[in-house]
């Protein structure tokens, strides 16, 4: 019975110092703030701290990571408390509130940790990424080039001049690798430019993406409810692979009404432009206005372009655009084809300023419809590179013209003139 007495008496302590123990933890937790969820599970080396300050000049939001280790806390605090000891210098000179808004997020890349910033700066509003990469084993700062080798700089400039403008490019050409930021995501990594760089008002935000173990471009699915198709006439030419890449790199396809004739000299260009899952139309073999020949003469301009075609690419044509856009009955009898026209034209055969064909199609663009261009001039390729990141940030997305009609329920027919499809 003693014995009874004494087992339970121990019970009954261990159960007190359990229930001690739990409120002194409730304490702690209390007294120094919540544990962060978001803590790295496996060794739980840094935890979420805040940063939140309102004032006369300026308010304060910022969240980061605060790591148990010193050296490497340092790395992060420097940063930040440079910046916002500078944004409540220049808020004092303001004559309204100033706000600064800094989340995070915590990626690993191999043994390496990447830390992205994502910021809101209402006195530098461009600027809106800052990464800062780890090694947390050796406790310092590196950069790309230390896990994918120095020639990743030369790679990431030649993926932005694929992507965007001359005028993008022309500021991104010369930066160093400290200054692009980064993210990286299943499998592969977004380059981010910071928009204050560039003195003129661009919309949307500048970044490149590539999956290193398969040198693809790889981009996010653009979610979309409008709708346009590109075409190029009179190629191929010189600038048609340029076209291509512009669109590729955008996620983004085209339709390209190709010459016979020009299809017989650049070849190997036709065939890239079918490789990356463009669309190819015939625009005859030689360019003559079909409603001023024959009929067996127009048969034959349209017939030459197919088998040219055909012999390339081993895969048929289904799509024409006549020259000039010139059709009458008899060219809608004998084409086997849907006759395809558009319904904007910048005239960039006229018009060679990119800046001019640009905004007329901003002006002018809709859901559904078809923008006549030609891949035969520098300006127009320029132009498409300034149009495609600016339409997507508009909600459009670029589509071929078959595509177009599936998206839009139509069947195209042969002989039919399609000038838009809504």
């Amino acid at each position: 019975m003693i014995n009874k007495i004494k087992n339970m008496n121990k019970i009954t302590l261990y159960i007190i110092l359990i229930i001690f123990v739990y409120i002194i933890l409730i304490l702690l937790n209390f007294i120094f703030g919540k544990i962060d969820d978001n803590y790295i599970k496996k060794d739980n080396n840094y935890k979420k701290s805040e940063i939140k300050e309102i004032s006369e000049f300026y308010k304060l939001d910022i969240s980061y990571p605060r790591y148990m280790n010193d050296e490497i806390s340092a790395i992060v605090t420097d940063y930040l408390y440079d910046y916002i000891l500078n944004f409540k210098k220049q808020s004092e000179k303001t004559n309204k509130i100033e706000t600064l808004n800094i989340n995070y997020e915590i990626e690993k890349v191999d043994k390496y940790t990447n830390i992205l910033f994502t910021i809101e700066n209402s006195l530098v509003p461009g600027e809106k990424y800052k990464s800062i990469l780890i090694d947390e084993e050796n406790k310092k700062e590196i950069f790309i080039n230390k896990i994918y080798g120095n020639n990743i700089l030369n790679e990431i400039k030649e993926m932005f001049y694929k992507k965007y403008s001359e005028y993008i490019y022309s500021h991104i050409k010369d930066l160093v690798i400290e200054d692009f930021n980064f993210s990286f995501k299943d499998g592969y990594i977004n380059v981010y430019v910071n928009k204050n760089i560039f003195s003129n008002n661009i919309l949307y935000d500048i970044y490149v993406s590539k999956v290193f173990d398969k040198e693809k471009y790889v981009f996010e699915e653009v979610k979309a409810d409008k709708y346009v198709a590109f075409t190029f006439d009179d190629g191929p030419s010189e600038y048609t692979s340029d076209i291509v890449d512009a669109f590729v790199s955008n996620n983004s396809k085209a339709t390209f009404f190709m010459l016979g004739n020009r299809m017989k000299a650049l070849g190997s260009v036709v065939n890239y432009v079918k490789d990356n899952n463009m669309e190819i139309g015939s625009h005859t073999y030689s360019h003559k206005r079909l409603t001023d020949l024959t009929k067996e003469e127009a048969l034959e301009e349209i017939n030459s372009t197919v088998i040219v075609y055909n012999e390339l690419t081993n895969e048929n044509l289904t799509l024409l655009r006549p020259p000039y856009g010139s059709i009458n009955n008899e060219v809608m009898n004998l084409s086997l084809f849907p006759l395809i026209t558009w319904s904007i034209d910048p005239k960039d055969w006229l018009n060679k300023d990119p800046e001019y064909i640009k905004n007329h199609v901003l002006e002018t663009i809709y859901d559904g419809a078809i923008i006549l261009m030609h891949d035969i001039y520098p300006t127009s390729k320029e132009a498409v590179k300034m149009l495609i990141p600016e339409l997507i940030s508009n909600g459009y997305k670029l589509v071929t013209v078959s595509e177009l009609a599936k998206i839009k329920g139509k069947t195209l027919v042969p002989g039919q003139i399609v000038r838009e499809i809504k």
